[in-house]
């Protein structure tokens, strides 16, 4: 009886395991691209310390990197 147990067990995770590939992938592309849109969020930081005029800057401003998508 033991063994069928684990028989089963095995098969469970065998059907899973394309599953948890799938969302590591999945998660692995979100962490790139929460880097990406952190970078980006990093160089509107910067372009707008050197923007000459109040427009840009404020143009510059509006552009929200950061807000959770929940």
């Amino acid at each position: 009886m033991g063994g069928n147990r684990t028989d089963q067990i095995a098969r469970i995770i065998e059907k899973r395991q394309p599953l948890a590939i799938k969302v590591e992938e999945v998660e692995n592309n979100l962490q790139a691209l929460s880097s990406a849109l952190h970078g980006l969020d990093q160089h509107r930081s910067q372009l707008m310390s050197q923007a000459d005029d109040v427009e840009t800057r404020g143009r510059l401003q509006e552009i929200n990197l950061t807000t959770d998508f929940a």
